[in-house]
């Protein structure tokens, strides 16, 4: 773990200063890519606004009522660390919707924002291998990381080697103009799944036949997607 460094003196923590590389990179990442969307800077204030939102809530969500009220009324946690990325994501998902249905888009107008979406979540990951957080079940293993009293999965490095691959797969197909949206929710929706059984930190809230809050999220959302496409698929029969 590196969670803070110095540099000529001054003290630096690693977890906030990579989150917000992240959203500088992403906003200036965003806006290069968009062709199709006016007022973007409104609308990326929004989606960091309500992702930042989405992702506290979702965390309290996973704690026990008196852990929740005691964190909820510290300021340094709306302005600190303690995230779930799917709180984030449904936050941001929420945005995109109501702006499309006021704005009169369509959801492939937004699609470019999930390649630094993507992109950022996988900095995101090495933040919290730096930050000791988000860690993974004991192991021996000869990659295994010493991190809160054993040598443990980096599950942390796991998840971003896998989101990088995404983004690959992702940009690909988007340089190819195709759709990316769908794709992108069942790749991650089912890794995560999957890699939710080496995650070690408890407080993330275990609940339903041993699986965890996210692993939950991810399977609701992956039958979603599912019926989505085919839903798609049989529309797309019915005109031929």
């Amino acid at each position: 773990m590196w969670p803070k460094f110095q540099i000529l003196g001054e003290l630096f923590y690693t977890y906030p200063l990579i989150l917000g590389l992240i959203w500088a990179v992403g906003f200036e990442y965003s806006r290069a890519l968009n062709t199709k969307l006016k007022n973007f800077n409104l609308l990326f204030l929004s989606l960091f606004i309500f992702s930042w939102l989405g992702a506290k809530v979702l965390f309290l969500i996973t704690l026990d009522e008196v852990q929740a009220k005691q964190i909820a009324q510290a300021s340094n946690f709306w302005l600190g660390g303690g995230f779930v990325f799917l709180g984030g994501l449904i936050g941001g998902l929420s945005v995109i919707l109501l702006h499309k249905f006021f704005k009169n888009q369509k959801i492939s107008d937004y699609e470019f924002m999930l390649l630094p979406l993507t992109l950022g979540h996988s900095m995101g990951r090495v933040a919290c291998f730096f930050a000791g957080c988000c860690y993974g079940t004991f192991c021996e293993l000869p990659w295994s990381v010493h991190m809160h009293g054993g040598f443990r999965h980096p599950v942390q490095l796991y998840e971003a080697s896998i989101l990088v691959g995404i983004f690959l797969f992702l940009r690909k197909r988007f340089q190819n103009h195709k759709s990316i949206f769908l794709p992108y929710l069942s790749l991650y929706f089912v890794s995560r799944f999957f890699l939710e059984f080496i995650r070690g930190d408890k407080i993330r809230g275990i609940f339903w036949f041993g699986l965890s809050t996210s692993q939950i999220i991810s399977l609701i959302g992956l039958i979603i997607v599912i019926a989505v496409m085919m839903l798609r698929k049989r529309v797309e029969l019915k005109r031929i």
